[in-house]
């Protein structure tokens, strides 16, 4: 299973650099931690990152941004345990000065792929998050995010869900 994610990854990684190349405008690359407050009960914490995720620039208020997130866990007694998390999400800047923090909303749509012991089941989400992107003036090309928000995973292979979540991340522009 490490091997299947490791390949996925790669082949992720791979692909957006040459895509990424092609672009004419800013790209935004990040990862973001996250803690997960799940509404019946639990908490997770993924830390330093939980996530990856690629921003295309569309204008200076929006950005197309699709996500993803893989997970594997081993207990010493069972079987492997695999989630991967796939989504896209709109950024709505509040503001339009790259140069300063900056405001924005976040809707977004996803679906959980949970497989192990031979079996899959998914589940989609949808949420939506408002948080604040600031430029490192340290560092040119790189900032840092802060959000929260909410996401309601619908009935399917799961039960209905719902979770409150705070992402803190950091972003690498291309340009």
């Amino acid at each position: 299973m490490r091997r299947i994610v490791g390949s996925i990854a790669l082949g992720i990684g791979l692909t957006l650099t040459d895509s990424l190349a092609a672009q004419s405008k800013a790209v935004e690359l990040g990862l973001d931690g996250a803690l997960s407050v799940y509404s019946g009960g639990g908490t997770q914490l993924g830390i330093p990152f939980q996530r990856f995720r690629v921003g295309f620039i569309a204008s200076e208020r929006v950005e197309i941004e699709p996500a993803i997130a893989l997970n594997w866990l081993k207990p010493s007694e069972g079987n492997s345990v695999a989630t991967i998390n796939g989504g896209i999400g709109v950024l709505v800047h509040l503001a339009t000065d790259a140069e300063k923090a900056r405001p924005y909303l976040r809707p977004f749509v996803g679906i959980n792929l949970l497989t192990g012991g031979g079996e899959s089941v998914s589940q989609f989400e949808a949420g939506a998050g408002i948080g604040v992107k600031a430029p490192i003036t340290s560092v040119a090309k790189f900032a840092f995010r802060l959000e929260a928000g909410y996401v309601h995973g619908f009935e399917g292979d799961f039960s209905a869900s719902d979770r409150f979540q705070l992402l803190f991340g950091l972003s690498f522009f291309t340009k």
